[in-house]
This record gives structure tokens, sequence and C-alpha cells, in this order.
């Protein structure tokens, strides 16, 4: 009889996780059971069913989500019936993740992106063993599937043009500020000779759940600044992790596409806007200070700045020979390198959770 595994996820990139770490495995002949919510507020399963499975599974796999609810529970039930638990910390330090404080000393498998997660975790998981394996859908980043002038023709991005991707988070309450400090920094005195040749690409993240309507009075606010949307069935849309490869200039929260563009040598600009970033005194936090701008791969801008914007954008676009460039692009090949192949961190992934199997 087949071992039966349960994958259980929540937000839309630790459902995509789950889902290629399940695929694998049932190629290996076990019985996988998903349970993923895609970052939707329903789940597309019912309750009942995933507490059925979890009760039965040989093995559960949580990823660590802030979409939670669900992960939680089959830990739980995983605990209560003595069946080894695997926790996916898919992002920087989303082994924090309040929700999962009492499954800690229960996980078996820890499985985080990078050493430096691997020593701070460790400690907090007494019985698992922690490993550093990187993150699958990070790693994709660095085999794009279309060039950098295919993305650019289908924007319509002119040659001399400059392309800046504005990269959205899930929440409207960041992507608004986030959008507007943007066109305020691309409309201030400083950029007026660059902003002829400069086109802003909004691209929306695919766990953002607000109706479309509520960027549409952007463009209208954008007033001498080129702004485009994408938006799904039109023309000129594509998933904003492949619009990537066609930028200059990636901008956005602390954001998945910030570490694409990092391991693509494309500058990015983080503009920390939760308010867990407003202090490095602040106590325990979910997530705490962003590493990528700690180690000096990506730029930050803590708060709302318009006027620092500016200055960033101007200095990693006036010349591809300036020392900040420069010295951001070292950055990102020290702390961001790109993999050489494809697979390799499902592959890491799946030979620690077979070892429990």
């Amino acid at each position: 009889m087949h071992k039966i595994v349960v994958v259980v996820a929540g937000d839309h990139l630790e459902s995509r996780i789950g889902a290629q770490l399940g695929g694998k495995l049932s190629e290996l002949g076990y019985g996988v059971k998903l349970f993923a919510r895609d970052g939707q507020k329903v789940a597309p399963y019912a309750r009942e069913d995933l507490e059925k499975a979890a009760s039965h599974a040989d093995l559960v796999i949580t990823t660590s989500s802030d979409m939670s609810e669900h992960e939680v529970m089959a830990g739980e039930h995983a605990v209560k019936n003595g069946t080894p638990l695997v926790m996916c910390s898919n992002g920087y330090g989303c082994w924090k993740n309040p929700a999962f404080e009492n499954l800690r000393e229960h996980v078996d498998l820890l499985l985080v992106i990078d050493e430096e997660e691997q020593h701070a975790a460790g400690p907090h998981f007494p019985k698992a063993t922690t490993i550093a394996v990187g993150n699958p859908e990070w790693e994709e980043y660095s085999f794009p599937t279309v060039t950098r002038d295919e993305v650019r023709k289908l924007r319509e991005i002119e040659e001399g043009t400059i392309m800046i991707l504005g990269a959205g988070d899930k929440y409207p309450m960041l992507n608004l500020p986030l959008f507007v400090s943007l066109i305020e920094a691309l409309a201030s005195p400083s950029l007026s000779m660059f902003r002829e040749t400069c086109q802003l690409v909004i691209g929306l993240h695919p766990g953002d759940l607000s109706p479309p309507e509520v960027y549409d009075e952007l463009t209208a606010y954008a007033k001498g600044v080129s702004v485009r949307i994408m938006r799904r069935g039109d023309g000129f849309w594509m998933p904003t992790k492949e619009t990537l490869v066609g930028a200059d200039l990636a901008v956005g929260t602390n954001s998945n596409v910030l570490v694409g563009a990092a391991l693509l040598g494309i500058p990015a600009i983080s503009n920390l806007l939760r308010g867990l970033f407003r202090g490095r005194d602040m106590g325990v936090v979910q997530r705490g200070w962003w590493p990528p701008c700690d180690r000096g791969a990506v730029k930050p801008v803590y708060g709302i700045s318009s006027e620092l914007m500016a200055d960033l954008i101007h200095k990693f676009t006036a010349s591809p020979e300036s020392p900040e460039l420069t010295e951001l692009r070292e950055a990102q090949r020290r702390h961001c390198p790109r993999p050489t192949h494809r697979g390799q961190v499902l592959k890491l992934m799946l030979e620690e959770v077979a070892k429990l199997l």
C-alpha cells in the first residue's frame, strides 16, 4: 500500500511550491493529497476532508503561510497521531510565524532557504533536522521562459526607453502608497530629463484579491508619467515574474520579485512599508528586517520617501558604470548567486523528505 503524504499550503507562492513538491513525491509512487488554497479566502476543498486526510497520513508537510489556519490544523493532527511533520519555510524568517509557535517543538524536518536561516531557526526547533535547501520558485527566476526583447516587444517598450517594473504586494494598503511614491519619484524635478524616456509598468500580485478598479485612478493621478497597469485579459498582460527579465529596474516591497531581480542582476529598490520595518529596536516580529537589503543586494527605502526613491532611480539608471550600480551588482552576485541548473532545490527538498518515509 502506498504511503500517504498530505501537503498543506495557504498563500499563493507556498501553494505553488507545495504542488511542485507533491508532484515529485507522486512520481516516486507516494500517494499525495494536496490541500492548496492558492491565497484564496475560501479554500477550494472541505475542511473535513483535510482533517480526515491529516489524521490518516504517513507524513504531513506544511508551508509557513500568512494564511496559516489549515496548515496549523494539519500540523496539530500530525502531532496528535505521532505522524512525522515537515515544515517548509520558503522566505526570510517565515519560520518565525507566531501561528506555528506551538508546533515548533514537534517538527521533525525544517526546510529553509539558506544557511543564515538555518543557523537562526535551528535553536527554535529542538527536535527538527534543519536543512538549507533554497526556494524552488526563486530558482525559476534564473531560467526565464521569455527573453528581454520578447517582453519589451509585448510591452511596446521602444529602444532606449527605460522600463521600471513596479511589483505589487498582496495587500492594497501597501500597494497604493508604493505606487504613488514611485509615481511621485518619477514626477520629481530631479528626474525631468529622464521622465520622457521612462515607462512604468505595474504588475499586480497574483495573491491580491482586491477588485481591479482599486488601481484605476493611478493612471489619472500619474500626469506626466507614463504608467501601464498589467491586467489579466488584456493584450498587455504577462505574469510579473515573467515580465521581470525585460526590466531595467524593479521596485516593490519585500517582494519575491526583487529576489528574482537580484538573481538576474537587475537593480532593485525595496520600499519597506510594513510597520515591522519602522525600527531596529522592535521586539520579536514575524519577519524582521529584510536580509536582501541588509546584504546590499536590494536597496531599501524605509517608509514613504519619494525624494530618496527618485535619487536611487537616478543612480541606478543614469549610467551602467555608476559606482552605486556596480556596488549593488557585486552584492547581488555575492549574496544571490544564480543557480547553475533548474530543479536543484526540489531535488534537495525531495531527498530530505524521503528520509522520513
